[in-house]
């Protein structure tokens, strides 16, 4: 969902210089459909959560203690300590790299 939106978004910006007023109507529409969607204000975790996606079927969870920033990424059960260092480094370090 993520990277359709930033495709969306992208050809939003693409297209505002050749077409008059189309950011506003792509800007109308998004807000639209993000202010519509039912989201609920908390999670009830009497409920359990079993979703499994492309094989997936563990989030390893990192947040940034100062942004307060949260990033996810899936992992297959069972794993290694090897495997999620290795997952670590790909999607959080490829992103901000060693200080």
């Amino acid at each position: 969902m993520i990277h359709q939106l930033r495709g969306f978004l992208g050809l939003t910006g693409y297209y505002w210089c050749f077409i008059a007023y189309y950011a506003d109507a792509a800007f109308r529409q998004l807000k639209e459909a993000l202010t519509t969607t039912a989201v609920p204000a908390l999670l009830d975790f009497s409920i359990p959560f079993d979703m499994e996606s492309e094989g997936f079927s563990t989030i390893l969870v990192v947040v940034d203690c100062l942004s307060k920033y949260m990033y996810f990424s899936p992992i297959k059960h069972p794993f290694t300590a090897s495997e999620i260092t290795h997952v670590f480094l790909r999607d959080i370090v490829h992103l901000h790299e060693i200080p």
